[in-house]
């Protein structure tokens, strides 16, 4: 098999072709079952069905699915997932986009999706869990993962259960709470640390009648409606004002801990920071942050919203009003227990950003929900299923290429073509592109140059990351990335890439690099002499390399651990960010300095500051360290930062800055532009395109030559598509919408 680099692609595909993008409207879950229950994982989704069957879709990498897969999802590269790791080439993680059935004999009423595991109830009241198991969180007296169902040992008899993170709790039939897993913060309730591989009895002589697991915390509610929590106290998400210090200073609460509500609770949930209930009138309470501790705060800003559920997620809180619709909220970084304790609840309100409640579009009406990692899947009164949000692992169920929600139409395959940004050529002459098809099976991008005034395209070569040199002779690119299939990590990792350089007019194809390692990344001297690229392997080596423009005199510049590496305009530095820390040093690998904590942007044509992101801020910071200031607060920079995310005018008077920014506050996604001192001259968010059209940008943006028009990729619906925007932002017009397709069958007869 091979798999190419994709050009600023955020969306996965499947072995066999489709792609899963996400969707912010939800759409039904394939298949005809009709389910009673669901839950919403980090990424992956489990539902019961009415006639107890439990089915899986999503992640598949530690078997949290319960069956086979045969599919494989593309991971994007630079992953921030603390799940898979920092990982800076595709690689493929084992997934269903469509839901499996668990291979297990016994009828299920009840299943809980966690971090990375599934635990289920059967109708007779055993615990069955399945996936990841290192922290002893499947209850088998076992530290390992398994994608078969295994018992929880301790012949006990349950009536409820929760995954959370990396643990699990139940309560028995006698509602006695039990818990097992992971222990480092005290979310067992045990009165300890340590790690429990089978159910341990939670320290409370208290009878209770729900309990949820969090990420590293559990909260419960006693039958007289009072809350009870344990575990983390990072953000006061265990309620507490005081308590003890776990891990690495973590501050947690060892034992189950009364929360001083001034209402009743009769549903709860337990996220990451976040901790939610409903009072007998519908209304939400959370505590954690950003609440402060004041346990009875209604976040809810629309007091006449009633909820009948409502979960809790990483960052998010969505839940079903009492008339059935879907709202959700959000909040920005989790504040810590100290900015907890300094400040009131509506100081914190404004510092964590709080969002109000807003309605997701749905004709249907809901039942229920349940919240995941970033997606949400809700059921209707009918037992059908409907989710949004993130689909890359698959999670959103909706099977051979995302479906919408029913319509009258048959069932519909979509398909995506990646498109990246014209590259003009530097006499203006010129232009390249990327171009994907997802529906072939290789996913073999090709590299693409046409005249900048027609649309006669002449395919040079089969790769991906190409980029003009200086004098437009050349186009160097990376292509031959084979893959081998890792049994221990049970993924496909990328095993060898070269890189190569061919004339525009596809002529004197040449291998520049011929080593058994991954290269990459390569970029142009400002004079043309030399191409900077890095160098890595499966063993954790990792360099960054410069080399002639021929191939020959290949040099490692550092050895530990650079990944990005951008020329300075004189050619005399490189700008690189080891462990998201930005250095420069001398192409020969000497003078190296640190500059700052963040992630490049972009050089300024002078080569005196550094444009770089840092906490959703774009900074300017002269190379000297000093003039270290924000120029533009909460935009959210890319972090995978380059010179495909940001680019100078041809002139070399301004910069254009493509943001993948909060949809909040009338801002999204867009471009920004600025001068070489940091001054925002256009801010083009606004006017781009409407939060409503869940359009969003991949980081790509490039200048026509005459440095009018600014070029960007976006994705609406699922569908990529070219548009340019004259830099007044007077003029907004879509070049191409070829980035892909939906057939529809005929709907089925009845």
């Amino acid at each position: 098999m091979r798999v190419l680099f994709l050009s600023g692609l955020v969306i996965a595909s499947c072995a066999r072709g489709a792609t899963f993008p996400g969707y912010q409207v939800p759409i039904g879950v394939e298949g005809d079952a009709a389910y009673t229950s669901i839950s919403a994982g980090r990424h992956h989704t489990c539902a019961v069905t009415g006639a107890g069957a439990v089915y899986c879709w999503g992640s598949n990498r530690y078997g949290q699915l319960g069956a086979t897969t045969t599919e494989k999802c593309f991971v994007p590269p630079v992953s921030s997932d603390p799940d898979i790791g920092e990982i800076l080439f595709p690689r493929t993680i084992p997934c269903s986009n469509t839901p499996l059935e668990v291979d297990v004999l016994e009828r299920f009423a009840a299943v809980t999706a966690g971090e990375s595991h599934t635990c289920a109830l059967t109708v007779d009241g055993e615990a069955r869990c399945w996936g990841r198991g290192e922290n002893g969180q499947l209850g088998a007296d076992a530290r390992t993962s398994t994608g078969r169902a295994v018992p929880v040992a301790g012949a006990l008899a349950f009536h409820s259960l929760s995954a959370g993170g990396s643990h699990t709790c139940a309560l028995t039939t006698d509602s006695t709470p039990y818990c097992w897993g992971a222990n480092d913060a005290g979310q067992l309730g045990t009165g300890d640390t340590r790690d429990a591989a089978l159910p341990a009895r939670v320290r409370t002589d208290l009878k209770l009648v729900e309990i949820s697991a969090g990420s590293r915390h559990t909260c419960a509610i006693t039958p007289d409606g009072m809350a009870l929590c344990w575990g983390s106290n990072s953000y006061r998400e265990a309620g507490a004002r005081t308590g003890e210090s776990c891990d690495e200073g973590t501050p947690c609460v060892l034992s189950p801990t009364l929360i001083p509500t001034q209402l009743p609770l009769v549903q709860l949930s337990a996220g990451a920071s976040l901790t939610c209930g409903l009072s007998p009138d519908g209304r939400a309470h959370c505590w954690g942050s950003p609440s402060a501790g004041q346990t009875t705060v209604v976040i809810l800003a629309g007091t006449e919203l009633r909820f009948r559920s409502i979960s809790t997620g990483a960052s998010r809180v969505c839940g079903v009003t009492t008339d059935g619709r879907l709202y959700c909220w959000g909040y920005g970084a989790p504040l810590s227990a100290r900015e907890v304790d300094a400040h009131s609840p509506e100081q914190l309100r404004l510092l964590h950003r709080a969002t109000d409640p807003e309605r997701v579009t749905a004709e249907s009406t809901f039942t229920t929900m349940s919240w995941g990692g970033a997606h949400g899947c809700a059921l209707t009164s009918g037992g059908l299923v409907y989710c949004w949000g993130g689909g890359a692992w698959g999670e959103l169920g909706s099977g051979y290429g995302p479906r919408p929600a029913p319509t009258g139409r048959g069932r519909c395959e979509t398909w995506t073509v990646t498109l990246s940004v014209p590259d003009f050529s530097p006499d203006g002459r010129l232009r390249l592109d990327v171009r994907a098809d997802s529906r072939e099976q290789d996913l073999n991008p090709q590299i693409r140059v046409a005249p900048a005034d027609a649309d006669t395209w002449l395919v040079v070569a089969t790769g991906d990351q190409p980029q003009w040199s200086p004098d437009g002779a050349w186009i160097v690119f990376t292509a031959d990335v084979d893959v081998r299939l890792s049994e221990v990590e049970r993924l496909q990792v990328v095993e060898d890439a070269n890189i190569y350089r061919v004339r525009p007019d596809g002529s004197e194809l040449t291998a520049l690099t011929e080593s058994p390692e991954v290269d990459g990344n390569p970029r142009w001297s400002p004079d043309g002499a030399r191409i900077l690229f890095t160098r890595f392997d499966r063993t954790g080596y990792r360099a960054l390399m410069t080399m002639e423009s021929d191939g020959s005199d290949q040099r490692a510049v550092l050895t530990d651990g650079a990944y990005f590496g951008a020329w300075s305009p004189d050619g005399a530095w490189i700008l690189f960010n080891p462990d998201l820390k930005m250095h420069t040093v001398r192409p020969d690998g000497s003078d190296r300095h640190p500059l700052a904590e963040g992630l490049p942007v972009a050089w300024t044509p002078n080569g005196s500051a550094v444009l770089y992101s840092r906490d959703s801020d774009i900074r300017f910071i002269r190379t000297d360290g000093s003039d270290d200031r924000v120029v533009l607060e909460g935009a959210t920079g890319n972090r995978a930062a380059g010179d495909a995310h940001a680019k100078w005018s041809p002139d070399g008077s301004l910069v254009a800055v493509a943001l993948n920014g909060p949809c909040a506050d009338g801002l999204v996604s867009g471009i920004v532009v600025l001068d070489s001192t940091g001054v925002v001259v256009r801010d083009l968010r606004q006017s781009w395109s409407p939060c409503t059209r869940a359009a969003y940008y991949l980081g790509q943006v490039s200048w026509s030559p005459l440095g009018d028009t600014l070029f960007a990729k976006s994705i609406v619906g699922g569908r990529v598509e070219l548009v340019a925007v004259s830099l007044d932002g007077g003029d907004r017009r879509t070049v191409r919408a070829d980035g892909g397709g939906e057939r529809c069958a005929d709907p089925p007869r009845h």
